[in-house]
């Protein structure tokens, strides 16, 4: 450590991870939300190398994923045009939650 004060230690080393000091709340959050992303995909990969089976996904989750991929090929075959996708994709998310 370059300081005796721990917290300016942190600090300094999570500016040079995210490459700038004096983030912005919104840049801050993709931060978080990246680093957790990762954080998840490799405890995930460590746990199939060790033989761990990968658990099931509800089946929410796959009607999920299948209707927003319904409404992705609709557009990209002209059917239907962003805003359409896009209000098609809210309501999946809205009925989702």
């Amino acid at each position: 450590m370059r300081t005796n004060n721990y917290v300016e230690s942190w600090h300094a080393q999570f500016n040079r991870v995210v490459r700038g000091a004096h983030l912005n709340l919104y840049m801050f959050i993709a931060y978080i939300k990246r680093e957790r992303e990762e954080g998840t995909v490799s405890t995930t990969l460590a746990q199939l190398r060790h033989g761990c089976t990968p658990s099931k996904r509800l089946a929410k989750y796959d009607s999920v994923d299948r209707r927003i991929k319904q409404a992705h090929e609709e557009y990209v075959h002209g059917d239907i045009d962003t805003h359409l996708l896009l209000r098609h994709i809210r309501h999946v998310m809205h009925v989702f939650h």
